[in-house]
């Protein structure tokens, strides 16, 4: 109980001065009266961090950004820094983005040089943080970064992750600009060691990239380079193992390997712990197709069933426990068969995980689960 009270308390202490900090923005203040706002968001800020609330901490970010670009003026370099700050606090599609990009970006630019590393940082930064409606500005701002960054004698290492948040940027905004990625990796994998662990996060990325395109193995096999990585470092786990390895079951299992994709299953149920109150997520999942009969007469409807996970992480023993109607049936049945997931360990050993449930529904446009474990 003792827990839960100093939780709340602390959502009081943190949320309260937000409402009052919004209503004075609203009203006109001396520079003196800004900064003093400015002090009370940003100390805020600093303790948000060590709460490891990131809604919290971003909305602190803004205020002493909003705050202090009042207080030291939008031309002053302490409004830059303070803008890079909250950017590094958004998440992917805010609205803001842009408007922190083009006050703060004259003030780099005065500073630093046009073309200089740390203007193309920021113009990466932001654009990667720009909503998918801005998605042709955001990637032609990346695109003119990138170029800056050609003309500029800069250390390969570095160069190559400037790179890299750039192609991430541009996979996200599905832009075939993303070949940077493939390009990235291929230049830096020719001056490092293939062992170098600098190289991991470039292979991850270079590997996402061949995922978009037709030649999936060049995929596997850089995540399975990785893999070999990974499995070197004993009593490890690398922060993207259980991605690529997730990302492996899905290509081998498209690829109708799926041996090749039970290694992977096995190995994420032995690295993540099995939680029978948690819901399992499949790794790999063919969407039910949608019976031609009802698509014809426009009827939705849905099916649960139950099912059986083995040491394998396949499905077994797949059953209807209820429907909307029988026309959905086979197809869920048939959808549900193929689906892999990472199996139950149990003093290290993989068994088998029973009376698991899942309900499928089945809307005009889309089919989609509803997962019941």
């Amino acid at each position: 109980m003792k827990m839960i009270y100093q939780r709340v308390l602390l959502s009081i202490l943190f949320l309260t001065p937000l409402h009052a900090y919004s209503q004075a923005a609203d009203s006109p203040k001396s520079k003196t009266e800004y900064k003093k706002l400015f002090k009370q968001a940003y100390g805020a800020y600093k303790q948000s961090l060590d709460q490891g609330d990131a809604g919290i901490t971003y909305q602190y970010a803004k205020e002493s950004y909003q705050f202090g670009c009042k207080a030291y003026g939008e031309h002053n370099i302490n409004c830059a820094n303070l803008g890079l700050n909250y950017l590094s606090h958004m998440k992917s599609n805010d609205t803001d983005s842009p408007k922190v990009g083009e006050i703060v970006m004259p003030v780099l630019k005065k500073k630093y040089g046009a073309k200089s590393i740390d203007v193309i940082d920021f113009m990466i930064l932001s654009a990667s943080k720009y909503p998918s409606n801005n998605k042709e500005q955001a990637i032609d701002i990346i695109s003119t970064a990138l170029e800056y960054l050609n003309d500029a004698e800069v250390e390969p290492v570095l160069k190559a992750n400037i790179e890299l948040s750039a192609g991430k940027a541009l996979l996200k905004f599905n832009s075939n600009k993303a070949v940077i990625l493939k390009n990235s990796y291929n230049d830096l994998s020719a001056k490092l060691h293939p062992d170098d662990g600098r190289l991991l996060e470039h292979r991850f990325w270079a590997a996402k990239y061949w995922m978009t395109t037709p030649k999936k193995s060049l995929a596997i096999e850089l995540f399975e380079k990785n893999i070999q990585l990974y499995e070197s470092i004993e009593n490890y786990t690398h922060p993207y193992e259980l991605v690529s390895r997730a990302h492996l079951v899905a290509l081998y299992e498209h690829k109708k390997q799926s041996d090749e994709a039970t290694r992977h299953c096995i190995a994420i149920g032995e690295i993540r712990p099995w939680d029978d109150n948690q819901e399992q997520i499949p790794l790999f999942r063919i969407a039910p197709t949608y019976p031609i009969n009802a698509a014809r007469n426009h009827k939705e409807g849905w099916v649960q069933l139950s099912f059986n996970i083995d040491e394998n992480g396949m499905v077994r023993e797949p059953k209807v426990l209820k429907s909307s109607s029988k026309i959905f049936r086979k197809s869920s049945l048939n959808a549900l068969k193929q689906w892999r997931y990472a199996p139950k360990f149990e003093n290290g050993k993989a068994v088998e995980a029973t009376g698991l449930t899942v309900q499928l529904d089945y809307k005009m446009g889309k089919s989609y689960t509803n997962p019941h474990n």
